[in-house]
This record gives C-alpha cells, structure tokens and sequence, in this order.
C-alpha cells in the first residue's frame, strides 16, 4: 500500500502525469525493491487503495428533477432531425441532404408539424412556422435551441434573428435553450428518437418526395407511438382532448412585409 500511494504521489521514471491504477500496476511488477512481495494483480484491487487513501473521489449520485409538463397547447418544441436515410447528391449537398422541422406540444406530446424539406435555412424555416401559425393558431410559449437558423448572433445586424422576432410579434414568449442541453427541450428530442427508430430506419426514404409521403401517411401512428416516462396509462396525456390555439392575432406575413 505504500507503494502505491509513492507511486500515486510521485510518479516513477519522470512521468509526466498522475498514474492511474492501470500505469501503477504495470511499474509495481517492474519495481526491483519489491521483489518477492504479494503484488497485486488486478486494477480494482489499487482503485480500491486509492479510494480509500483519499485520491480517487466517488462520483457524485446526479440529482434529477423532475420536468412539470405545462397545460395542453401552451408550449411548442421546436428541432431539426436528419432523414439520414436520403444518399448526399454528388453535384449537390453532403450533409443533411433533407431534414424535418419538428414541432410537439409539451403538455400532451401530441405532434403539431412534421414538415420535411430539402433547403431549410432561416428564410424557408420562418416560412414554414407561418404557413403553421395560419393554420394551426399561436400558442404562449415557444422553446427552440441555438441552431443558426432560428436564432442570429451579436455580430449580425439582424440581432435577434427574424424567426425570434416573428415570435415576439405575435405576443409569444421565446425559451431558448442553453448550448449542449438537449433536455432543455426533451419532449421534441423524445419525439425525434421515435421518429428516427421507428419510421426513418424502417421505411428508409431515398428522396425527399418519399419521406414527405411516409410523414403523410404516418403522423398519426408516430404521435401515438412516442412514449411518455413516468406517466400511467390511465393519466397519459395522450388521453386528453387535443385543445385549439387561439387564432393569430394578425396575419404574419403582413408582419414580415412591415419588417416586424
């Protein structure tokens, strides 16, 4: 054991790092001084030394909280999700050849828009979002992530992005995530784990054509299919009757011509 916690302490043979148990068991069997001593023969058995010598700390236990789901039709999840089963175009885009705007409702999981293109950027995206207000209504809440293409950068003149600021017009309060978090926004990112498992990787659209017909064909089942943790049958929210956003307020696209 004093050997270990030297070697801990004081690498051997200048070495330029803490040695962990792995490093420590290899220079314990060539040590010359400990010849004839019962070594040990297992990483555990050092880890264990060091554990209870002070120089390894046990991981903390995360503590999880619990996400209180919001009223029904109060709060959107927005995401972007890959069809990665659509070949690169050799003369034309090599990465996310088509992509889905995904769009759930966080009080019941219910799937509001699935709308699968093959050039969304911040124009078509905001595009996209209008054609669904026009048609669906507005709800108080929405929830995106940092993607370039729904939200602008200080260094832009355009700061807040347009797609912010369609929100804000229409009386929207905008939650946008932290960077690397996607639980920040997990009911979309459930959603899209289904939706890439279940109907991506069985019906393996090759075009953009034919994954607009499986969305088509497929909306109803793939709300059903996405599976609410920690929510009995009886209480799912899946249950519930799906409420109806108040109308728009006033027509976006006027808003858009008037520059906001």
């Amino acid at each position: 054991m004093e050997a270990i916690l030297t070697m801990r302490n004081h690498p051997p043979d200048n070495l330029q790092r803490t040695p962990g148990p792995k490093a420590i068991l290899y220079y314990l069997h060539k040590d010359s001084h400990l010849e004839g001593e019962q070594l040990p023969r297992s990483v555990s058995t050092i880890s264990r030394v060091l554990k209870e010598a002070g120089h390894i700390l046990s991981r903390r236990l995360r503590r999880r909280d619990p996400l209180e789901r919001p009223d029904p039709m109060t709060l959107w999840e927005l995401d972007f999700t890959d069809v990665g089963t659509v070949r690169p175009d050799p003369e034309g885009k090599q990465a996310h050849v088509v992509e889905t705007l995904n769009v759930v409702d966080a009080g019941t999981s219910i799937l509001v828009a699935c709308v699968a293109r093959d050039d969304f950027n911040a124009e078509t995206a905001l595009l996209e979002v209008v054609t669904l207000v026009q048609d669906v209504g507005v709800v108080p809440m929405v929830r995106f992530d940092r993607d370039p293409r729904l939200v602008g950068s200080a260094q832009q003149g355009a700061f807040p992005s347009a797609f912010g600021r369609f929100w804000l017009g229409l009386g929207v309060t905008v939650i946008i995530c932290h960077p690397h978090r996607p639980q920040d926004k997990p009911f979309v990112e459930r959603f899209n784990g289904t939706y890439q498992h279940e109907y991506v990787q069985v019906k393996c659209p090759q075009t953009l054509a034919e994954t607009r017909r499986a969305i088509g064909n497929s909306n109803t089942t793939i709300t059903r299919n996405v599976r609410t943790r920690g929510l009995p049958a009886t209480t799912s929210p899946h249950a519930r009757p799906s409420p109806t956003c108040p109308p728009c307020p006033l027509r976006p696209k006027q808003w858009i011509l008037m520059g906001g």
